[in-house]
């Protein structure tokens, strides 16, 4: 009797150890590095056909960001560099801003970046959220932007698919943010 108690404890003991092997989570997950847009930059061409430039004033703080967010309580999605989300998507808008050639030192219309905020869900259709306040001297606009990727039962695999979102949905939400007409009335 006590070799059977000792073969249960093992058995007993060995899956309860295979469980939490399993339930490891596996390396941090992080975002795809962010390329500038072409049609992004294309649909700048306009601004820059207006002879509109921008002096970008970054205003969001720091220290209320992030670079490493938990997905599904478990799986740590990270920034490339260890920057913070935001300040991915403030590279971006300045790197796209820079490449459509309206982007300028000293001359132009002085644009803030106010806030930058994001959001992610991964229970049903997985999304990301952005959103970006931006003003001038006269008034202030926010733009915002759910960029749906999908679908998911496992957790690793919807947890995977959100970091290799982020960037493509940082690109459909500048694109949304200069077809915008409240974008360009800013620049006025």
């Amino acid at each position: 009797m006590r070799g059977f108690v000792f073969l249960v404890a093992i058995i007993f003991s060995s899956s309860v150890w295979g469980q939490v092997l399993l339930l490891q989570p596996s390396s941090r997950m992080p975002i795809d590095t962010y390329q500038v847009a072409a049609k992004n930059v294309s649909v700048l061409s306009t601004l820059k056909e207006k002879n509109i430039h921008i002096v970008l004033r970054n205003k969001v703080d720091e220290n209320t960001s992030s670079n490493s967010l938990l997905c599904r309580g478990w799986f740590p999605i990270v920034t490339q560099q260890s920057e913070t989300f935001e300040s991915v998507i403030e590279k971006a808008f300045s790197q796209e801003l820079e490449q459509g050639g309206i982007l300028s030192d000293k001359d132009g219309v002085v644009i803030s970046i106010d806030s930058i905020k994001i959001n992610f869900n991964t229970v049903g259709t997985a999304t990301w959220e952005y959103e970006m306040t931006l003003s001038n001297n006269n008034k202030s606009e926010t733009f915002s932007y759910k960029h749906e990727y999908g679908t998911y039962f496992v957790a690793a695999n919807v947890c995977n698919a959100t970091g290799q979102n982020f960037t493509r949905g940082i690109e459909a939400f500048l694109k949304s943010l200069y077809s915008d007409p409240r974008f360009l009335a800013l620049l006025q």
